[in-house]
């Protein structure tokens, strides 16, 4: 199971990406608690863009990047971080929802979630691609 087949707002990913297969890899920026929900907030890219471009999106574009939000977490364990975190992002179901884990030589998480939700989506030009 990809993370995108358990976001609560597929439609989201799918109108602009109808195959999403890659998007296991990603490039973690930044992971976020906050006590209410509990939640916690991913911000990530993958490397790639949609074809053709979303008109708000810089001419350019050749990564995407997500800000996901995760709902009602339990048992959060972070291990490590680097300025660089290309890594995998991967989900399983659980009884009560979903486990997601993110794998890094520099860092990896683990954390028991109820439901995902897709809050942005944004293009940008990466100059290092």
């Amino acid at each position: 199971m990809l993370w995108v087949d358990a976001l609560d707002n597929k439609q989201a990913v799918t109108a602009l990406f109808p195959h999403y297969d890659d998007f296991v890899h990603v490039d973690l920026h930044e992971l976020t608690a906050h006590r209410d929900g509990p939640v916690l907030r991913l911000w990530f890219d993958v490397r790639r863009a949609p074809a053709p471009l979303p008109d708000k999106w810089p001419e350019g574009s050749n990564t995407t990047q997500f800000l996901v939000t995760i709902w009602q977490i339990k048992d959060l364990e972070v291990y490590g971080w680097a300025k660089a975190l290309a890594g995998e992002l991967r989900i399983a179901p659980t009884d009560a929802g979903y486990q997601l884990g993110f794998f890094s030589a520099e860092c990896r998480f683990t954390v028991r979630c109820a439901l995902l939700h897709v809050e942005r989506i944004t293009g940008y030009m990466n100059r290092q691609r």
